[in-house]
């Protein structure tokens, strides 16, 4: 009767013992499982917290970045700003100088034009001059002439031109007389070189076409030209016959 007992008591034992077994074994199980999900837990936040802190680093550098591109931009400008101002410093330290000097050239101009007594025009009046403003009876040494314009009018109206011959009443055509006062005008002794240049330089064309008709040049002295002319004319004459 003992044996059978026995025997069931050793398999209960068993059974316990494997039982035991099998829980120390799911238990250990378990704690692994739990101890690698601890781990993985543990390993995700330090990988999250790497991360923030890599975010963090990249920030600051960026932000460290951007403060010196300021600095260097301020210091850029402030430089700037003072070559700006020691040059408006250095302007404005001889103002006073510059208008001086321009005030002396004036005062020279004026003093000049003075002594030669010439009258310079007022900006506005310059710029109502035309060309007929240009034309002079009575040019000056220091002229520079372009041209001569043969002009007719009553002879009161021409009295204070240097270069003049009297028109009156005769019989002469408009190209002799023309002529004729060409060439008592170019032999007149008031008249420079330039003047006799000019004077010869019009045209007969244009000297006629400003002549009276039926008229007679009448110029004190015009009687010794005439004959200094035919004169003139005689031994010419003379030479080419001998």
């Amino acid at each position: 009767m003992l044996e059978p007992l026995s025997d069931s008591s050793d398999d209960n034992d068993n059974e316990n013992n494997e039982n035991n077994s099998d829980k120390q074994a799911a238990l250990v199980e378990g704690g692994a499982a739990e101890e690698a999900a601890e781990e993985a837990a543990a390993s995700s936040n330090t990988d999250v917290h790497t991360e923030l802190q890599r975010q963090e680093k990249d920030a600051q550098q960026e932000e460290e970045q951007e403060e010196e591109q300021e600095e260097e931009q301020g210091s850029s400008s402030s430089s700037d700003d003072k070559e700006d101002n020691d040059d408006d410093n250095k302007d404005n330290d001889h103002p006073t100088t510059s208008q001086e000097q321009t005030q002396e050239e004036a005062e020279e101009v004026a003093a000049l034009l003075a002594e030669e007594s010439i009258q310079l025009l007022a900006p506005d009046d310059l710029a109502r001059l035309t060309e007929v403003d240009c034309l002079t009876a009575l040019p000056r040494p220091d002229d520079i002439m372009l041209h001569a314009l043969p002009m007719c009018a009553p002879y009161s109206v021409l009295a204070t031109f240097r270069h003049k011959v009297k028109l009156i009443p005769g019989t002469q055509r408009k190209g002799k007389a023309a002529k004729q006062a060409v060439e008592v005008l170019t032999r007149a002794p008031e008249c420079s070189t330039r003047e006799r240049e000019l004077i010869k330089a019009v045209g007969d064309t244009e000297n006629v076409s400003v002549m009276i008709g039926n008229v007679k040049v009448s110029v004190p002295g015009l009687t010794k030209l005439k004959t200094a002319q035919k004169k003139a004319a005689k031994k010419g004459g003379g030479g080419g016959k001998k």
